[in-house]
C-alpha cells in the first residue's frame, strides 16, 4: 500500500490528538474511583505476597476466649480476676502492657484493687474510643477507665475500615490538635522503643519520626484510594503477620500463672477479646480473603492493635521501608507514561508487513499488552515490597485503553488511506480515460482530416488530369502564335508583328502557364517520386521576384508603397534555393496582403504596414514576413498547420495554404513559425543553406 507523506503527517497529528484522549479517559477513569475496588484487591494480594518473615515476637496477646467468658457471671472478667491477671503478668516485667478491652464502669468485686494495679502499673495502658459516628452503634464514643484516664495512660482505637469492611490504614491520631490521643498500638509501641533510646518526634510536614523513620500522612488519593476518608493521621500499613500468628495465651492460664518462663519478658502484651460474641471488635484484614474458597476470616480487635504495634516496631527497629505512595503528578505519568510508551512503539511500527492483516494486528498488540502488564505487575510487586505503593488496576488498565485506541485508530487510519488510495485510482483512471478520449477524438479528428485530404487529393488530381491537355494546347498553341509572329511567310500577320505591346503581352503568358504546368506536374507525383530542385540565384533576387508576383496578380495598388524590405547584404551572393520554396514564400505574402485588404475595409484611416527581412545565420537564412493586420484568432493558434484550419471567410479560403507551406518547408529541411505581434503577425521561414546539389 502506498502511503503518501501528507498522509502521514495527517495521520501523526490525529494519533497525538487519539493519544491526549486516551490520557484523558484513563485519568476520567481514575479520578471517578472505577478501578479503586481493583486496587484495594491488588493491595490485598501484594500484602499477602510480601509480608515479611519474623525472627523476633515482640507482641504477646492474652487472649479473653469463650471458655474464659463462660466462667463469668456478666461475661466479663471481674475487677479482681483482671487485677491478679495484671499483677502476674506485670511479675515477668514486659516492656508495655494494653488492655484492649472496655472499662469504663467497675465490675464489683475487687474494684480497688485494680484501681490500685492501674495506678502501681505505670506501663499500663487502658483504651476509649474518642471519635465517633452519630447513630452508629458500632463507632460510638466509649469513655476510657477512668483512674487510667486521670493518669494520661490511655490509646484510642478506634480504626478506619475501607468501604469493602477492610483495615488497610494504621490510625496513628484518630483526631488532631493539642489534645490528640494516639492509637493504643502507637502507645505501646512508643513505650517499647523507650528502652531503646527512640523518643517520638516531629519530622517533615509535622510527620511522626521514630528513630530515622518517618510515617507517611495518608491523604484522600493516595495509593490506590480515591477521596477516601483522611481524617486524623493515617498512615498506610504493611500487615506483619497473618491471622492468629502471634503468641497468644489464654486469660485462664495467666491468672492461674500457668506461664511459660519468660514469655511476657521484654515485650508488648495486649490484653483482649478472642471470641465472636464480640460483634463491635471484629474486623476484615487483607489477610483475611486467602483465594482458596473459604469464608473470609475475620481478625479480632487486639490483634489489629497487635499489628498497628509490630509494624511500628519493625520499621524502626529492623528497617522496614514505611509503604507510601508516589506524589500525584508523578503518579499520572506513571499511570499514563507506560500505555504512551507502548502506543508510541506500535505507531511506530505499524507499516511493517506483520502488521498489514487486521487479526494480525490484533493479536501482535494484545501479546504486547500482555507483555507489558505482566512486567508491570513484577515491578509493582517488588516497589511494594521496597515500601511504594504503585497504582496497579489504573495502569493495567490504562495500557489496555491506550492501546485499543491504537489499534481503532490504526484501522481508522487504513479505513482512510483506503478511501484515499480508491480517491486516487478513480482520479488516475478518469485521467486515462479523458485522454484516451481526447485522444481517440484526436483521431477521429486526424481520420476526417485524412478523409479530406484523401478526397481533395483525388479531386485535384482529376482537376489536374482535365485541365493538364487544355494547359498544353494552350502552351502549344501560344508557341506556335509567337513563331507565327517572327516568321515572314504568315502575311496575314504582318500588321501584328509590330506591335510591341501584343508581343509582350504573349510572353508574358509563357510564365505563368509554365508555373502551373509544373505545379500540375507535382500535384500528380507522389512525395516519393517528387525531387527538390535548386535554382542558382541570389536570396534577395528571389524574394524580390515572388513579391513581384504577387503584386503582379493582386489587385492592391495601395500597397505597394507600404512595403518595406530589409535585404541583408550577405544574401545578394547566389545561392542554390530550393524551387520549392516559392510555394509557402508565395502564399505568406500573399495572405499578408489579403489580410491587411480586409483590415482596411474595416479600420478607418488604417495604414497598412508590410516588412519583409532577410537575415543570415552559419546554418540557415531566414525571411520574415510581418503585417499590421488583424493578426490570428487565438483559439486557432496551436491549430495554424492543420489542414482546414484558416483565419479567413470561407468564400476565401479553404484552410490548405499554411498547411502545404509547412509540408514544403519539411521537405526542403526547413521549418515555419509565426509569432502574434501587438498589432498583427510575423511568419518566418529558416531555409538550410545548401552545399552540394545534385540536378
Amino acid at each position: 500500500m502506498k502511503i503518501s507523506r501528507t498522509s502521514k503527517l495527517r495521520g501523526n497529528k490525529g494519533f497525538f490528538v487519539a493519544l491526549l484522549c486516551a490520557v484523558l479517559i484513563s485519568l476520567i477513569c481514575r479520578y471517578a474511583g472505577f478501578w479503586q475496588e481493583n486496587e484495594l484487591y491488588f493491595f490485598d494480594q501484594m500484602t499477602q505476597k510480601t509480608a515479611p518473615s519474623l525472627t523476633q515476637n515482640r507482641v504477646v496477646i492474652v487472649k479473653i476466649t469463650e471458655e474464659d467468658v463462660k466462667t463469668f457471671p456478666a461475661f466479663t472478667p471481674d475487677d479482681r480476676t483482671l487485677a491478679r491477671t495484671l499483677k502476674n503478668i506485670a511479675q515477668q516485667k514486659p516492656r508495655a502492657i494494653g488492655l484492649d478491652m472496655v472499662r469504663d464502669i467497675p465490675v464489683p468485686p475487687g474494684s480497688n484493687e485494680l484501681k490500685a494495679v492501674f495506678e502501681n502499673t505505670s506501663n499500663l495502658y487502658g483504651i476509649g474510643k474518642f471519635t465517633g459516628i452519630e447513630g452508629d452503634p458500632f463507632f460510638t464514643y466509649i469513655a476510657p477507665p477512668y483512674t487510667l484516664d486521670n493518669l494520661q495512660r490511655v490509646g484510642d482505637v478506634s480504626v478506619v475500615v475501607d468501604d469493602d469492611g477492610v483495615v488497610r490504614r494504621a490510625n496513628l491520631f484518630p483526631t488532631t490538635g493539642e489534645s490528640a490521643i494516639p492509637s493504643l498500638g502507637l502507645l505501646l509501641a512508643e513505650k517499647y522503643l523507650e528502652n531503646e533510646g527512640i523518643s517520638p518526634e516531629g519530622g517533615t510536614n509535622n510527620r511522626l519520626k521514630l528513630g530515622k523513620v518517618e510515617f507517611p500522612i495518608f491523604n484522600q488519593n493516595t495509593g490506590g484510594y480515591i477521596r477516601a476518608d483522611d481524617g486524623g493521621y493515617q498512615t498506610l500499613m504493611r500487615w506483619i503477620r497473618p491471622l492468629q500468628q502471634f503468641k497468644q495465651i489464654s486469660l485462664t492460664e495467666v491468672y492461674e500463672n500457668r506461664i511459660p518462663v519468660n514469655f511476657f519478658q521484654d515485650k508488648i502484651v495486649l490484653i483482649g477479646y478472642w471470641t465472636t460474641s464480640q460483634k463491635r471488635d471484629l474486623f476484615y484484614t487483607p489477610f483475611s480473603e486467602q483465594g482458596d474458597g473459604k469464608t473470609p476470616r475475620q481478625a479480632f480487635g487486639v490483634e489489629i492493635q497487635a499489628n498497628f504495634s509490630e509494624y511500628i516496631l519493625h520499621t524502626v527497629l529492623d528497617g522496614l521501608p514505611p509503604l507510601k505512595s508516589l506524589p500525584e503528578g508523578l503518579e499520572i505519568i506513571w499511570l499514563t507514561g507506560w500505555g504512551l510508551i507502548g502506543s508510541l512503539i506500535i505507531w511506530r511500527f505499524r507499516y511493517l508487513s506483520l502488521f498489514f492483516s487486521p487479526l494480525n494486528l490484533i493479536v501482535i498488540v494484545g501479546l504486547f499488552g500482555l507483555l507489558i502488564i505482566v512486567a508491570l505487575l513484577q515491578i509493582q510487586l517488588l516497589s511494594f515490597q521496597w515500601g511504594w505503593w504503585l497504582p496497579v488496576a489504573a495502569t493495567n488498565s490504562s495500557v489496555v485503553i491506550f492501546l485499543l485506541i491504537t489499534i481503532l485508530y490504526i484501522f481508522r487510519e487504513r479505513i482512510l488511506e483506503h478511501i484515499e488510495n480508491l480517491e486516487q485510482k478513480v482520479e488516475e483512471r478518469t485521467i486515462s480515460l479523458t485522454q484516451a478520449l481526447e485522444t481517440n477524438k484526436r483521431n477521429q479528428q486526424q481520420l476526417i482530416k485524412q478523409e479530406k485530404l484523401a478526397f481533395l487529393g483525388r479531386l485535384t488530381a482529376g482537376f489536374c488530369h482535365q485541365f493538364k491537355n487544355p494547359l498544353y494546347q494552350l502552351k502549344y498553341g501560344l508557341a506556335t502564335i509567337i513563331n507565327m509572329l517572327d516568321e515572314s511567310e504568315y502575311s496575314v500577320l504582318d500588321s501584328y508583328k509590330n506591335d510591341e505591346r501584343l508581343l509582350d503581352l504573349l510572353v508574358g503568358l509563357q510564365e505563368p502557364i509554365e508555373k502551373l504546368e509544373m505545379i500540375f506536374k507535382l500535384i500528380l507525383l507522389s512525395p516519393s517520386q517528387q525531387r527538390i530542385t535548386y535554382i542558382e540565384v541570389s536570396p534577395n533576387q528571389f524574394v524580390k521576384a515572388i513579391l513581384n508576383s504577387v503584386l503582379k496578380y493582386h489587385s492592391s495598388p495601395l500597397l505597394a508603397s507600404q512595403i518595406k524590405t530589409y535585404f541583408s547584404p550577405q544574401l545578394e551572393q547566389v545561392n542554390k534555393i530550393p524551387q520549392k520554396l516559392e510555394i509557402p514564400l508565395f502564399n505568406i505574402i500573399e495572405n499578408a496582403f489579403d489580410v491587411l485588404a480586409e483590415a482596411q475595409n474595416k479600420k478607418f484611416n488604417f495604414v497598412p504596414n508590410l516588412i519583409l527581412e532577410t537575415e543570415v545565420n552559419s546554418n540557415y537564412w531566414s525571411i520574415s514576413i510581418k503585417d499590421n493586420g488583424l493578426g490570428i484568432d487565438p483559439s486557432i493558434e496551436n491549430y495554424l498547420f492543420e489542414p482546414f484550419v484558416t483565419n479567413k471567410p470561407e468564400t476565401q479560403g479553404i484552410g490548405l495554404g499554411l498547411y502545404i507551406s509547412r509540408e514544403v518547408m519539411n521537405d526542403i529541411g526547413g521549418k515555419i513559425c509565426f509569432n502574434s505581434l501587438n498589432k498583427g503577425v510575423s511568419f518566418t521561414l529558416y531555409i538550410p543553406y545548401v552545399k552540394q546539389v545534385n540536378n
